[in-house]
């Protein structure tokens, strides 16, 4: 193992489930409240949405939320359905490399907001690539 995989593999499985539990959980309130018109659409996706656009993102949004929950709770035991674990053996990899892409085009944001929220998005990486390397779908 590298530096990078010494340092990652120190996390405990469950706290990496615990974080892709809790956080978008918290994440899926945000999007439904912007959904909703409680928050501005514009301080999501780049600032770039508009009212015709932002109902597709944010299901994607709530979508891409709900996997990571997912990720998390089958990592954790909680979700024990074999078709969930199948699904999530499947997919884990994806998501891993869809947050880090997300995370870095994070930084790249017009949104202040969104810049700030970087950090959350690379812990989901982190927690992503702890479960998916070192095992986690297979210890409930």
């Amino acid at each position: 193992m590298n530096s990078v995989d010494d340092f990652i593999a120190k996390l405990s499985l469950g706290a990496a489930s615990k974080i892709l539990i809790v956080l978008p959980s918290l994440f899926l309130i945000f999007h439904l409240l912007i959904i909703a018109g409680v928050l501005p659409h514009s301080i999501v996706w780049g600032g770039r949405l508009t009212e015709q656009t932002m109902l597709p993102f944010e299901l994607l949004a709530l979508a891409l939320n709900l996997l990571l929950m997912l990720v998390g709770g089958v990592a954790r035991g909680i979700v024990t359905s074999s078709v969930a674990r199948s699904v999530v053996e499947k997919i884990q990899w994806f998501l891993f490399y869809f947050v880090v892409v997300n995370t870095i085009l994070a930084l790249f944001s017009t949104t202040l907001f969104e810049v700030l929220l970087t950090p959350v998005t690379a812990l989901y990486a982190v927690c992503l690539y702890r479960i998916s390397k070192f095992g986690g779908v297979d210890a409930g």
